[in-house]
């Protein structure tokens, strides 16, 4: 296995609160499905209020990794919480794309459960993409682990807005 994390949130009691970072430059030469690079990862139990603001990720790569998860910007993959992810800048790939193994993918911030109470706040942020997706994987500025095409994931909370959304590919 070959994680990667800039930061990782994980055994805390408290509520989380991770701000005014600059996260890059980070990298796993690791191969296989359980490979991948996090800016800002999160993996706990039990309900939690997480707020990320004024942060600034990029340059983070997987080249050899066989996951759709390869590289996240923010990884939310504790469940019946709320995420309040506000003024982030997320820029994943420069001027050559981002690329890995087979069923690679890229995600600006990638949430591991799609229920009334896991909450996802957007507000006012930049992601941005540029990375060629291979096999099963694909990018996506936000990212629910499950959902239908076309509407708002369960999660999504309505007072989201003013984010910028770009992917290059």
């Amino acid at each position: 296995d070959g994680f990667v994390f800039g930061v990782d949130v994980a055994g805390l009691s408290v509520t989380p609160r991770v701000f005014a970072n600059k996260i890059y430059n980070l990298q796993t030469n690791a191969s296989g499905v359980n490979t991948s690079v996090s800016g800002i990862n999160v993996l706990l139990t039990g309900t939690t209020n997480f707020r990320f603001y004024n942060n600034f990720i990029s340059e983070l790569s997987a080249p050899f990794a066989n996951s759709p998860t390869a590289v996240n910007g923010i990884s939310c993959a504790a469940s019946s919480s709320t995420y309040s992810i506000y003024y982030n800048t997320i820029k994943l790939g420069s001027s050559t794309p981002l690329a890995g193994g087979s069923n690679f993918g890229v995600k600006g911030i990638a949430v591991f459960e799609n229920t009334a109470s896991t909450i996802l706040d957007l507000r006012n942020n930049i992601i941005n993409i540029n990375a060629t997706p291979s096999g099963a994987g694909y990018n996506a500025c936000v990212a629910f682990a499950a959902g239908t095409a076309g509407t708002a994931p369960i999660g999504f909370a309505t007072t989201s807005n003013n984010n910028i959304y770009q992917i290059n590919t």
